[in-house]
């Protein structure tokens, strides 16, 4: 699971960093997991991400997926007040 959770944050970091942000910019952060045993790893991989005093607001709840196959779903908010635009 260590893997998945890492993996996750890092592609959502990418895309707002794609976009002109960098990880203080996330406010918000809905976390979605298959099973509630998956809680500590991703909490350990979401504590590297997200550090210092202004942290994102943060929720987590279970549930099933479309596809069994996933086990960790991270929905990010961010504002980035300069976004690049292509």
């Amino acid at each position: 699971m260590r893997g998945d959770d890492r993996r996750a944050v890092y592609v959502g970091a990418e895309a707002y960093e794609a976009a002109g942000g960098v990880i203080d910019d996330v406010v918000r952060v809905m976390i979605y997991l298959s099973d509630m045993r998956y809680f500590q790893g991703m909490n350990n991989a979401y504590k590297k991400f997200f550090v210092g005093d202004s942290l994102p607001s943060r929720a987590t709840v279970t549930g099933t997926f479309g596809m069994p196959e996933l086990l960790v779903e991270f929905d990010v908010i961010a504002y980035i007040d300069n976004p690049k635009v292509s």
